[in-house]
């Protein structure tokens, strides 16, 4: 019997910490591994780089990698950030109806 509520236990424990690991934050990604393929990630991922550019009127930024040579779109609601900063950026990844992608972000912090 002890042996039957010892591996009840286990698997409860098993469960709820693989449940744990799906929802807890991960380490950024780099922007260039969302443009060589966004596909691949799916749902709220957390994203970091340096702002190339900022499109006040837009609400939209560009994230790029540590040399800015590669960029990415990131449409965002909030206050906008500096250019040159470097900033991580929680959000999802959407195609347009022009079948290009765009990180809808929804909370930034400073790195």
């Amino acid at each position: 019997m002890r042996n039957k509520i010892g591996c009840v236990i286990g698997l409860f424990l098993i469960i709820t910490g693989m449940s744990f690991a799906e929802k807890a934050p991960g380490r950024a990604v780099g922007v260039e591994k969302i443009i060589y393929a966004p596909n691949k990630y799916k749902g709220s991922i957390n994203v970091s780089g340096k702002v190339v550019k900022v499109f006040k009127d837009k609400k939209v930024f560009l994230l790029g990698c540590e040399d800015a040579c590669l960029y990415m779109p990131v449409g965002y609601k909030g206050k906008m950030p500096e250019t040159g900063r470097q900033i991580s950026v929680w959000g999802e990844i959407h195609k347009q109806e022009n079948g290009k992608f765009i990180f809808n972000g929804t909370r930034i912090s400073r790195i």
